[in-house]
């Protein structure tokens, strides 16, 4: 993604780190965001960073091309690491500038017709695996960015397991740590580890395509979570 002569991403998390130990108004300021945006616009030309309210979120913003970062503060956590998180979080979001594409007519038709719950469903699930692929995507075009998207996953993970207290949401925390870890998590049970590896290839070819792939796996996936009964809440034990 860096092309020879351009900031490295290690080179930006250092200067952004070092001026955030130097300077108490670094944090949230016009230079930390200008420094943000210079890098991005080196995988994407025509992509803009705006800082966002607390509570507002990152995210970004295809019809405007924004990279919409929530406002760091100083607070707990010391301000270089603070500067890092904000970091890699920004080149997170440009991953959708620069890897994401149609998702197709197929999959829109084939979600358009779901009931609500369904939709959302497969909605969670695409946004889960094109996240994955993006960031696989951009550590294997640019293997300085590698160790901080990993230890950026490893926090997702952390943040976004939803509480195991069914059968699909073991499974769901299963496939989390399969797409942001690279590995399917050993000791689940029978039934998540079946639908686990029938998911893989769909996971496997979302991974190595496109936006279009991660939608029709996004589709696999919930068919196999309902095919095999990880859309229900496991039996209450038996009456002793």
């Amino acid at each position: 993604m860096s092309a020879e002569g351009e900031l490295a991403f290690g080179d930006l998390v250092a200067e952004t780190r070092a001026r955030a130990a130097a300077d108490a108004n670094y944090l949230g300021s016009e230079d930390q965001r200008g420094l943000l945006e210079g890098y991005l616009k080196s995988i994407v030309p025509d992509v803009r960073v705006a800082w966002q309210q607390a509570g507002q979120g990152s995210y970004f913003d295809r019809r405007n091309r924004v990279v919409a970062l929530e406002l760091p503060r100083a607070g707990a956590v010391a301000p270089d690491e603070t500067a890092e998180t904000a970091a890699v979080l920004a080149l997170h979001e440009s991953l959708h500038a620069a890897y994401s594409g149609d998702v197709g007519s197929k999959f829109r038709m084939r979600v358009g017709v779901l009931r609500r719950e369904s939709r959302e469903f497969v909605e969670y699930l695409f946004n889960h695996i094109e996240d994955a692929r993006v960031g696989h995507r951009c550590a294997a075009d640019d293997p300085s960015t590698a160790t901080f998207l990993e230890k950026f996953e490893r926090e997702a993970l952390r943040q976004q397991l939803v509480v195991a207290n069914s059968r699909r949401n073991r499974f769901l925390n299963a496939l989390l740590e399969r797409l942001l870890l690279g590995v399917a998590p050993a000791g689940v049970e029978t039934e998540v580890a079946t639908a686990l590896a029938e998911a893989e290839p769909h996971i496997a070819g979302a991974l190595a395509g496109s936006a279009r792939e991660s939608g029709l796996a996004a589709l696999e996936i919930a068919r196999i979570c309902s095919a095999e009964g990880l859309d229900e809440p496991p039996p209450a034990p038996p009456a002793v």
